[in-house]
């Protein structure tokens, strides 16, 4: 067989045709090994890309069981996801009698995102054009009047985050976040510590978002519905 198709291309090459075919045929095969070494490549930068960027940009330390990468889609998937707090927001010295954690900031079962390959790898930004985002757990911790860990994980998450625009408006094609449990420790007083721990069953889905500020309402609306006040009061902190 193998010696039929190289008899095949040389007859081939024997004709005008037949050298532009082969020629055609060449850069074919050459553009499909570089894509797929570009895939490859692409797919291996994005694990510490994605980790170190959340880190470095937010404070809070990331770690992920696995990362997926499509640089052709843009399709990101982030599997197991756990981001940890900050020394400041860690009481657990303070809160020692209680079952509910404060080292850990959230652990995601999966985020998938539809994004830029190019701004992410190149710039260490995400521009974001889709998000599904399933959230085992969220434990939010307020240690005074000025200082809450979830307002200020999504201030500096905001510094290396972007919807993309159509017509220079928003164009978010999907959000999706569930969230299963979250807790709330509030330690402004240390003498009349605050805790919550809720299990929830939030929900939350929209599709064709151009406008932000109403995604937000939305979004509010939907804790202060689902019984987490502290992770809406913390949004519009």
């Amino acid at each position: 067989m193998a010696n039929f198709i190289t008899k095949g291309f040389s007859i081939l090459k024997e004709q005008p045709i037949g050298c532009f075919f082969a020629a055609f045929l060449s850069l074919a095969l050459i553009s499909s090994v570089v894509a797929g070494i570009v895939f490859i490549a692409a797919a291996i930068i994005a694990v510490p890309v994605i980790k170190d960027t959340i880190s470095a940009q937010t404070g809070y330390h990331a770690t992920v069981e696995s990362v997926f990468l499509n640089v052709y889609t843009g399709t990101c998937e982030l599997n197991f996801l756990t981001l940890q707090n900050p020394s400041t927001y860690n009481v657990s010295d303070i809160v020692k009698n209680s079952d509910m954690e404060t080292a850990t900031f959230m652990e995601a079962k999966k985020v998938k995102l539809v994004l830029s390959p190019y701004e992410l790898i190149v710039n260490g930004k995400f521009l974001i054009k889709s998000a599904e985002i399933d959230i085992d757990v969220i434990n939010c911790v307020r240690i005074n009047s000025a200082s809450y860990n979830l307002p200020e994980f999504l201030s500096r998450l905001a510094k290396i985050t972007e919807i993309q625009k159509l017509a220079d408006k928003p164009a978010l094609e999907n959000i999706s976040i569930k969230i299963k449990r979250a807790t709330y420790h509030d330690i402004t007083t240390i003498s009349d510590i605050m805790k919550w721990n809720t299990i929830l069953t939030f929900d939350f889905n929209k599709t064709d978002v151009s406008d932000l500020h109403q995604l937000q309402e939305d979004f509010i609306e939907a804790l202060n519905n689902a019984n987490a006040p502290f992770i809406s009061r913390g949004i519009t902190f």
